[in-house]
């Protein structure tokens, strides 16, 4: 059972992130993820750079929260006109498992201007150290009116002893996460990576996941969400030494895009999976 921690609204304001002036915007930029939020209509650019958050202003570079941060995603769970800040929280108990951080706390913020100054604000936080998180993502699986947060946690399972990565879904009320799925695994491959992308001809998004066989070899399969659990789609051809996939737009038309490693180069590749 996760415990709910006791919190305060915490308003972080921005700080001029210091040493700007020795890291230009490539070092910033350099193996970092990068997200776009919506503030006031305006895209800014949201930063994860060693475990530590900042966003792009007009070019310049500012600090955005003080707490380490193991993985984030921008999603606008309340469908209001600014973007929420979903973070793992990464406390100084993090360790490591095959050169992989776990984090602890699963973190809202309410991404918003106060006083010409943008502003992360804390509106949610739940400890998740006891499940092991290690990446957060958002979309709307079921069509309904509520997001759907996927937190990809490190765990045994009562009838699987074995410690995994497994797939948890819980859903956002505006006040709280709930659970909704969380199932041991989507298939009896080691899970790698997830990302969402509507793709099929119903109501809500599917889940696309990285998943590896005992022999090393790495496929993408599109998972759809099915009242009570997933039903398995398509599968992609095999790959070796996968790394990520994402969803990206090209030429007005989404695909998954599946970066992997070959002969000691680094390749990418979209993959349409359904026609």
């Amino acid at each position: 059972m996760n415990k709910k921690k006791s919190f305060l609204i915490l308003s972080i304001i921005l700080i001029l992130f210091s040493g700007c002036s020795d890291k230009n915007l490539s070092d910033i930029y350099s193996n970092s993820k990068v997200e776009i939020a919506k503030i006031d209509n305006i895209s800014y650019n949201i930063i994860l750079k060693d475990n530590e958050m900042f966003i792009d202003i007009d070019k310049n570079i500012y600090k955005l929260v003080e707490e380490k941060i193991l993985d984030m995603k921008i999603y606008n769970i309340d469908n209001t006109q600014n973007d929420e800040l979903l973070v793992i929280g990464l406390n100084e108990n993090g360790v490591n498992i095959d050169e992989n951080k776990l984090g602890d706390d699963v973190i809202i913020y309410k991404l918003k201007v106060i006083e010409d100054k943008i502003t992360a604000t804390e509106i949610y936080r739940q400890d998740f150290s006891d499940i092991k998180p290690w990446m957060i993502d958002a979309a709307n699986i079921d069509g309904d009116n509520h997001t759907e947060v996927f937190v990809g946690v490190n765990k045994r399972t009562i009838f699987y002893e074995k410690v995994r990565n497994r797939p948890f879904y819980y859903s956002w009320d505006g006040e709280k996460l709930y659970k909704k799925w969380t199932g041991s695994f989507f298939s009896d491959k080691e899970l790698i990576d997830v990302t969402f992308i509507d793709l099929l001809d119903k109501n809500g998004y599917e889940t696309a996941v990285l998943e590896k066989d005992e022999e090393g070899r790495y496929t993408v399969s599109l998972y759809s969400w099915l009242s009570f659990g997933f039903i398995k789609v398509i599968e992609s051809d095999f790959y070796y030494d996968a790394t990520s996939i994402d969803t990206v737009l090209v030429d007005d038309k989404y695909y998954i895009e599946i970066k992997y490693k070959k002969d000691g180069k680094a390749y990418k590749e979209l993959l349409e999976l359904v026609n």
